[in-house]
């Protein structure tokens, strides 16, 4: 099993991480996602939905933790 991570800088990321996925014959694109709704996605898109639609490769998308906030 040979794991690959990337930092990126792009206009459009979720182009640029399909690109880079199957350039590198990836076979799985792993991320992380805010798990907004249809409205947050509406007003702030979503690299995570974009990426899901547009890749021939399998995504697996797993929902960020939300941290606590210590009480004041």
């Amino acid at each position: 099993l040979r794991v690959q991570s990337r930092v990126m800088e792009a206009d459009q990321p979720a182009t640029a991480i399909v690109r880079e996925a199957e350039g590198a014959a990836g076979s799985l694109i792993a991320l992380a996602t805010h798990g907004r709704g249809a409205v947050g996605r509406l007003f702030l898109g979503s690299v995570a939905d974009k990426v899901l639609r547009s890749s021939a490769i399998p995504v697996l998308l797993v929902r960020a933790a939300e941290t606590a906030r210590p009480s004041a």
